[in-house]
């Protein structure tokens, strides 16, 4: 992901990502946004790239 230039990662905490999260954790490019509902992510995501 950070060789896509990857820098925010928006998702609902759960087994299935643990993984993801971790690896995320051992890292210090990619900002990770924790949130309760998948359509709360998908609304955040664009955010961003509006700055």
């Amino acid at each position: 992901m950070v060789a896509w230039g990857v820098k925010n990662v928006f998702g609902v905490v759960g087994d299935g990502i643990f993984y993801l999260l971790d690896a995320l954790a051992r890292q210090n490019t990619i900002k990770y946004y924790a949130v309760r509902h998948e359509e709360t992510a998908s609304l955040m995501a664009p955010r961003p790239m509006l700055n």
